[in-house]
C-alpha cells in the first residue's frame, strides 16, 4: 500500500464546565430585562455559558503579570495612510 497514511486522530474536545451561579443570574437577568420575548430557556442557558467562559479567559488574564516596562504587542493609529 504505497502513499496511504493513518488518518490523524480526531481530538476529543473538553468537557465545558456548568456556569457559576453569577453567570446563571447575569443571563436569567437579561431574559427577564428582555421580557423573555426573545430568549428561550435553551438561548439563556447558552448565555450563561458564554458569559462563564468570559469569566474564565479573564481569570487567566489576570495570571499574566506584566512589567512596568512591557510594551503593547501592536500599536494602533487611526487614520489613513499618506501617500
Amino acid at each position: 500500500m504505497a502513499g496511504s497514511r493513518a488518518a490523524p486522530p480526531v481530538p476529543t474536545p473538553k468537557p465545558t464546565p456548568a456556569p457559576s451561579a453569577l453567570a446563571n443570574g447575569l443571563a436569567r437577568s437579561l431574559q427577564r430585562e428582555l421580557k423573555a420575548a426573545h430568549l428561550s430557556d435553551e438561548l439563556t442557558a447558552k448565555i450563561a455559558g458564554d458569559i462563564q467562559s468570559n469569566f474564565d479567559i479573564a481569570k487567566a488574564f489576570r495570571k499574566v503579570r506584566l512589567r512596568n516596562a512591557d510594551e503593547p504587542d501592536t500599536v494602533f493609529f487611526a487614520g489613513r495612510d499618506e501617500q
